[in-house]
């Protein structure tokens, strides 16, 4: 018997939610220059045009919710959870473009104009602007790389989402409500911002101070008690693990 190319199992109990996000066009900058954002090189190595890629990619995302959903999990779309909330995104959006006028106070006026000098194109549709930062004005989007890539290394925000399919990352599941991380890698700095605008603010019991990603904490339940397990990297150290005993109530 052949072995379905999609299917779900678990070790200890099957989950009752997912929350997923379908590849878009925030992948597109990951595809032309992978490295960069964190890819594996050889994404783009086929000579397949990244809309042919996006498609495959899209069908794929859809076997894998059907597959899901026929086990009968619940799966949730980041961007069904996004719709109403333009407001809230629009401030948010706001907040970014404040970060690049005020911060930074090295950097030159001539660039920190240059970036501002897109903020109404983003944010007259936010939840599209939240997802492809300064992409989503075509003035931007149509310059050449290195000097978008300036920007997004000068700021460090307004870029877009190229990993936010990753949801393993952004949000860290614990027994008394969700956690937000505090990601290692910049290009990925505003992922948890984006899934706690999703999923509620009123939902989280704590916000990480230390640098983590949200794959490096796993919770599981043995003999019906939550466990923890802190896995330590370069990227996150010690100080994770402390900060998680400090705070056991979180997790009884």
């Amino acid at each position: 018997m052949n072995t379905p190319r999609y299917y779900c199992t678990t070790e200890t109990e099957k989950p009752r939610i997912l929350l997923v996000h379908e590849p878009g066009l925030e992948a597109r900058l990951a595809f032309e220059k992978p490295v960069f954002w964190g890819f594996d090189e050889q994404i783009n190595k086929s000579e397949i045009s990244f809309e042919d890629w996006l498609a495959a990619a899209q069908d794929e995302h859809r076997q894998m919710v059907h597959t899901l959903r026929s086990e009968g999990i619940e799966v949730l779309y980041l961007r069904d959870l996004l719709q109403g909330k333009e407001t809230l995104a629009r401030e948010y959006l706001q907040q970014e473009f404040r970060k690049v006028k005020h911060g930074n106070c090295g950097i030159s006026h001539e660039i920190r104009r240059f970036v501002l000098g897109f903020e109404d194109d983003v944010v007259k549709d936010p939840l599209r602007g939240i997802l492809l930062g300064l992409e989503a004005s075509e003035r931007f989007a149509a310059l050449p790389s290195k000097k978008k890539e300036e920007s997004y290394t000068t700021f460090k925000t307004l870029m877009p989402q190229t990993s936010l399919y990753f949801m393993q990352d952004p949000v860290i599941n614990a027994p008394n409500g969700l956690v937000k991380p505090k990601m290692a890698m910049w290009i990925r700095g505003q992922e948890p911002d984006i899934v706690q605008l999703a999923l509620g603010k009123e939902n989280y019991v704590h916000e990480m101070k230390n640098t983590t990603e949200g794959g490096d904490i796993t919770l599981w339940s043995y003999d019906g008690k939550p466990i923890m397990l802190a896995g330590i990297s370069g990227a996150s150290g010690k100080n994770i693990v402390h900060e998680l005993y400090e705070n056991q109530e979180l997790w009884a």
